[in-house]
Order: C-alpha cells, then sequence, then structure tokens
C-alpha cells in the first residue's frame, strides 16, 4: 500500500510509500503502471474510479531549472571540505612517515 495525493482534477501530485501525506488517499500499488516510479512528476498520473493512467493533458514543465536548495548548497559546501580535510590529513599522514623512516 502507498498514499497518493490527487487534485482537484484527479491528477495525482504527489506519493508516499513509507509515511503519509496530508490529505493524501491510499492505494495498492499493485495498480501502479510499471514505469511509475521512474517517470513519475506531479500532475503526469491520474487516478480516476480505482485505477491509475498517464494525464493525456500533461505538459512536462518547460520552466528553467531551479536554484539549488539552501540545504543542498550546504551540502554541498560540506562536500568539499570534507575533501579538504581528507587532502589535508592524507598530507599529514605522509610526512609522519617520510619523517619515521
Amino acid at each position: 500500500m502507498m498514499k497518493v495525493t490527487i487534485n482537484s482534477d484527479n491528477c495525482i501530485t504527489g506519493y508516499a510509500i513509507i509515511g503519509d501525506l496530508n490529505n493524501s488517499i491510499e492505494i495498492d500499488q499493485a495498480i501502479l503502471p510499471k514505469d511509475f516510479f521512474d517517470n513519475f512528476s506531479p500532475y503526469k498520473y491520474m487516478y480516476v474510479d480505482g485505477a491509475i493512467s498517464i494525464n493525456l493533458d500533461y505538459e512536462p514543465s518547460t520552466s528553467e531549472p531551479s536554484q539549488p536548495s539552501t540545504s543542498e548548497m550546504v551540502l554541498n559546501q560540506l562536500v568539499q571540505a570534507v575533501a579538504q580535510l581528507q587532502t589535508q590529513i592524507s598530507g599529514s599522514s605522509q610526512e609522519t612517515k617520510e619523517a619515521g623512516q
């Protein structure tokens, strides 16, 4: 079982496999198209009369890619900092080995 949110036009706007979503309904995953998880986009699928189908009126968004969120930017900074620290530690370890010889 999973939860989906649908709008007033019966378009699926979101889903959760674990947990819950506000104003969601529970459906059986067996009714999903095989490629649902790989191809999901909000409004691409519809839930009508207990079945899920492709929304024939769906048009993919053509907007510019969004800027990274604050959390994505912080994560990228942390990844860079960790990489720098690893390089420094590696250099210090090499210097210690050479000094000990």
